[in-house]
């Protein structure tokens, strides 16, 4: 039986085709997206070379096999994942990729030449993302009824959490370590409210808030719904940990700052 040229290019660059695969899927699943997701937009990938993919996900672990199509050849790979920043805009372009591949008929080089033109794009810088979420958290505190000096101090301490949290990131401190510091640095900050004629406690309670893990717990929710219940249990757990990480936080500034302060009834 004659092989067909497109399933015969396939097979010449399998293990080409699934390193590249196990990068996507691991950048993708990495930056936040669901586990369905990262399925989809790799099969789609896959299909788009004459081949099928198979996958599997969990928190911190991808295995692929990928075959040609008439090809009796596997391969297979075991990659490991590792935590980044989430990205929604990332995860837009890779899965608009991902149709494209399909729907263009995309060859692998052009799929992969536009794959890192994706992710070598420059990012938001670091000041307007910092400023923006301190504006958010802010906003939080206006929610809670905080007064003015209580929303610009707690602007200030989500600054310098956020600041504390990226270069902690960046020193490849454990994720739960750089949690409980962030919120407590924030926190302590945001301390400084007590000092002041205004609803400290607002500032105090709301200045951690832009730590609340709230990717991972709605993308738990939509893997647990879709039967993802492995991947979707692990994604809880490490969201538990991680509000955990944000009271301990915030419970030693209270311990510190707050003895002996009287309460408001």
């Amino acid at each position: 039986m004659k092989i067909p040229e497109s399933s015969a290019r396939a097979d010449t660059d399998l293990n080409t085709l699934l390193d590249f695969l196990s990068e996507y899927c691991r950048r993708l699943l990495a930056s936040g997206v669901h586990t369905s997701r990262v399925i989809r937009n790799s099969v789609r990938i896959a299909a788009s070379q004459d081949t099928e993919l198979n996958v599997l996900v969990t928190l911190r672990c991808l295995i692929l096999t990928l075959r040609a199509e008439g090809h009796c050849d596997v391969a297979t790979r075991v990659v490991t994942v590792t935590p980044m920043p989430i990205s929604f805009e990332l995860n837009s372009e890779l899965s608009a990729l991902s149709w494209q591949a399909i729907d263009d008929r995309l060859s692998f080089d052009e799929i992969r030449s536009r794959y890192l033109d994706i992710i070598s794009r420059p990012r938001l810088p670091h000041r307007l993302v910092t400023t923006l979420l301190s504006l958010a958290n802010g906003a939080f505190c206006y929610l809670f009824h905080g007064d003015i000096l209580a929303i610009v101090i707690v602007i200030l301490a989500t600054a310098v959490g956020f600041s504390t949290k990226s270069w902690l990131a960046a020193h490849k401190v454990n994720v739960f370590f750089v949690v409980a510091i962030s919120a407590f640095v924030a926190s302590l900050t945001a301390s400084l409210s007590i000092l002041a004629d205004c609803t400290w406690q607002t500032a105090l309670a709301t200045s951690p808030l832009f730590l609340v893990p709230g990717v991972p717990l709605i993308t738990c929710v939509i893997d647990a719904v879709e039967g993802h219940v492995l991947t979707a249990v692990s994604r809880l757990v490490n969201a538990i940990l991680i509000v955990l990480c944000i009271a301990v936080g915030l419970a030693v500034t209270l311990l510190m700052v707050t003895d002996g302060l009287p309460v408001e009834s």
